[in-house]
């Protein structure tokens, strides 16, 4: 179950969190935003699906920056409870308005239950962490990523 999500930076939410139950309406006048969070919920579940890259400009583009900050960087958490276990999963997202593109800084996946508390999966600055269940500070699996490139005609108008 989706608990919590987190976005800043996004069209008119900054620093904006909504703690989710059950059962959750969004209501409000025009212009609050309630479009603007199931954006940011498409967005990443596209995201995440593999349906969709950063560099589609129907994503993250840098339209979706909020307007009145000179802030370039986005960033989203998204909170979900399977049975005990809870998964955080954190989006950091940096623009380049005069060029308009965007791309991954940060990309985590945390994992907690009963038994202790660990980063799964880690993606900085092109480096990419693969952790052991065991949530060992040594990574499992490391990898560099270098001149990865996106596919043509994916870049942003």
């Amino acid at each position: 179950m989706l608990q919590r999500l987190y976005a800043d930076n996004y069209k008119c939410l900054v620093n904006f969190e909504l703690r989710l139950q059950e059962l959750s309406l969004l209501l409000g006048p025009n212009g609050v935003g309630k479009t603007a969070v199931l954006d940011v919920v498409f967005a990443l579940r596209r995201l995440l699906d593999g349906s969709a890259r950063i560099t589609d400009t129907d994503v993250f583009s840098t339209r979706t920056l909020t307007r009145w900050q000179s802030v370039q960087l986005q960033v989203f958490e998204v909170e979900v409870l399977l049975d005990t276990d809870r998964f955080v999963y954190r989006l950091e997202v940096g623009h380049d308005r005069s060029a308009r593109r965007a791309r991954i800084q940060l990309e985590k996946l945390v994992h907690q239950n009963d038994l202790g508390k660990g980063t799964l999966f880690e993606f900085e600055n092109g480096e990419v962490r693969l952790y052991r269940d065991d949530y060992l500070v040594r990574p499992s699996i490391r990898l560099r990523l270098v001149g990865v490139r996106a596919r043509p005609g994916c870049t942003q108008k």
